[in-house]
């Protein structure tokens, strides 16, 4: 997704599971979580919720190759505030832009 995203006013931190992933919300201010939900180790789920409890509330978008539905649902009661699937980059890019216009930076993020 990286280099999708990537350009000239953004900076992409990337985490390589959900233990890595807490580890970087811990060592920086974020203005927007964007999670795989299947990860090794410590999946999307899990990683969003032990996020929550940790008192981040930082916008977090489940990113996922499946389907709507019923995961749609899980990810809201895991924690995360929208839920995209991974494979429409045009449309994961326009999602990003939403909200990060919503970000107190206007969409400055880390």
């Amino acid at each position: 997704m990286k280099r999708y995203l990537a350009d000239d006013q953004t900076e992409i931190v990337t985490a390589v599971d959900g233990h890595h992933g807490l580890e970087k919300l811990a060592e920086s201010s974020f203005d927007l979580v964007l999670s795989d939900i299947e990860m090794p180790k410590m999946d999307g789920w899990q990683f969003c919720k032990a996020a929550r409890e940790k008192g981040y509330r930082v916008p977090f978008v489940a990113l996922t190759s499946l389907s709507k539905g019923e995961h749609e649902e899980k990810a809201m009661q895991c924690g995360f505030d929208d839920f995209e699937e991974k494979l429409d980059h045009d449309r994961l890019k326009k999602k990003v832009a939403e909200w990060l216009e919503r970000t107190p930076t206007g969409g400055a993020y880390r």
